[in-house]
């Protein structure tokens, strides 16, 4: 979408889909976490859309993984600044005048943090935010 389309859809509950990318044993991709949840964001819109408009964002595709580091093959974000990505991301849908903000979770190290991050800018900004996995 383009800046009008976006001005035009403000009413709109955005999802911002976030995940990791990390080791997932020698079977499994690195982007396991950043694949699955961008398929489940686009299924969900799309189930979602016949009631309510959806947008998507595209996905984090990095995530608080500190604790897969010694496996390698892990890209990680430290808690804090992990946190103020979050936040920023979402402050940054604020200001561009969305009030209906999801965090779509799929890695369990970010699980804790997008609620942080959901609830602190839900109780400073005229939006409402959330977060879930």
């Amino acid at each position: 979408m383009n800046r009008e389309q976006l001005r035009a859809a403000a009413d709109s509950l955005v999802v911002l889909p976030i995940g990791a990318t990390e080791q997932h044993g020698p079977h499994l991709p690195t982007g396991t976490d950043f694949f699955t949840i961008t398929a489940v964001a686009e299924e969900s819109a799309r189930i979602a859309s016949a009631e309510i408009p959806v947008i998507i964002t595209p996905a984090l595709p990095f995530g608080s993984s500190d604790h897969h580091l010694s496996f390698g093959a892990t890209l990680s974000l430290s808690t804090e600044t992990y946190y103020r990505v979050l936040r920023e991301l979402v402050e940054s849908l604020v200001t561009g005048g969305f009030r209906r903000i999801f965090l779509l979770n799929g890695h369990g190290g970010n699980h804790e943090l997008a609620e942080l991050a959901a609830r602190d800018i839900a109780l400073r900004r005229d939006a409402h935010v959330a977060a879930g996995s």
